[in-house]
């Protein structure tokens, strides 16, 4: 079943599974750059703070700030997905 599916796929189908595939590995890069995006991105405002802790920096943040905190965070709190067609 699995190898008739194999053959039937077209050049698009083969294209786009590329495509999922690049979109996955720039995933994998980010995930594995995560922590040093969270230091590199608290630096600023852990520079304008005598009390250095996240709680302050936090105060600090904007709101889309504050967004891509939260986003960097979730990157290296969960593990890693797996490929999955048609997900990436």
């Amino acid at each position: 079943m699995e190898r008739e599916t194999i053959f039937k796929a077209t050049r698009a189908d083969l294209e786009e599974l590329k495509s999922q595939h690049s979109r996955y590995l720039e995933y994998l890069q980010k995930y594995e750059e995560a922590p040093e995006a969270v230091l590199c991105f608290l630096a600023p405002f852990m520079e304008r703070l005598d009390e250095k802790n996240l709680g302050n920096a936090h105060a600090l943040m904007t709101e889309g700030e504050r967004a891509e905190f939260d986003r960097l965070l979730r990157l290296m709190s969960e593990p890693a997905r797996p490929f999955t067609p048609y997900t990436f």
